[in-house]
């Protein structure tokens, strides 16, 4: 990885390239970048993304059609809960003013949802960079007219975010990057300094046993923290009614409530038996 050298003009023309290529398979399409290689293929997260930026939100309920995140056993429609659409409100707040901000909690409560739906309020507005685990995804600030690009290399992902942010102005903090780590492994952890707005979703583990991510916030200044909100009672209840009453019938919801308490992973998956 040292020694691979980023050709930009090479890669903003196989972006171009693949952007018309991505109008006949219905733009779910990447360029993923491996050493001198420039490969386009189709991808499931990309395809997320897209039903991600056409998905409405009716009586609460968001409607994406394929999983959350692209993840096998994900649920296709989310619960936007009124708690999560203030914390989502405050937290576009912060960012707008240069803040970098980190939702942490309990495992299970949905910081990667509330991820994903921040995601989705600046779809169109900003160069988006999204980090699940060690991959990267860039979302064109003109998304969905362009395909998304994805690269295995931290160091590229920052010659091209840098890149649009100076064409565009550094002053206009043209990037959103949400850090999504996926575990307490450490991941690459890149901070755009002034031209980026930075939202982090872990859990208080991978805050305390990532190193990264611990370096990051000494470097460059603790960020905002905010606590994923707590479900309550009511928010299961909502959930199980609009999300999940066609997979369990009430008494085997209840029984799962009793056994995994207010935590909607574990209650609402189907994997888990109690």
């Amino acid at each position: 990885m040292d020694d691979y050298k980023f050709d930009e003009a090479k890669f903003f023309e196989l972006a171009s390239e693949s952007s018309k290529l991505a109008e006949n398979v219905s733009k779910k399409l990447t360029i993923e970048l491996k050493a001198d290689k420039y490969i386009v293929k189709q991808d499931s997260f990309v395809k997320f993304l897209h039903c991600l930026h056409e998905a409405e939100e009716i009586d609460g309920v968001l409607e994406v059609g394929v999983p959350i995140l692209a993840k096998e056993g994900y649920p296709s429609r989310m619960l936007v809960r009124d708690t999560v659409k203030d914390h989502i409100e405050d937290t576009l707040k912060h960012l707008d003013r240069g803040k970098r901000v980190v939702h942490y909690g309990t495992p299970g409560y949905g910081k990667s949802m509330t991820g994903v739906l921040v995601v989705k309020k600046k779809m169109g507005k900003k160069l988006i960079v999204i980090q699940q685990g060690k991959t990267w995804y860039f979302v064109p600030k003109d998304f969905p007219g362009t395909c998304v690009v994805k690269s295995m290399f931290p160091e590229t992902m920052k010659a091209y975010a840098i890149a649009q942010a100076g064409a565009s102005g550094g002053e206009t903090r043209p990037i959103f990057h949400l850090i999504d780590p996926q575990g307490h492994h450490t991941v690459p952890v890149i901070v755009f300094g002034g031209i980026a707005e930075q939202l982090a979703t872990v859990s208080p583990n991978t805050l305390l046993l990532n190193d990264k991510l611990r370096s990051w916030e000494k470097q460059y200044g603790r960020p905002i923290r905010k606590v994923e909100p707590h479900w309550e009672n009511e928010d299961m209840k909502k959930c199980y009614e609009k999300c999940y009453k066609s997979l369990f019938a009430l008494d085997e919801y209840e029984k799962r409530l009793h056994f995994w308490g207010n935590n909607p992973r574990n209650v609402f998956d189907e994997m888990l038996s109690v």
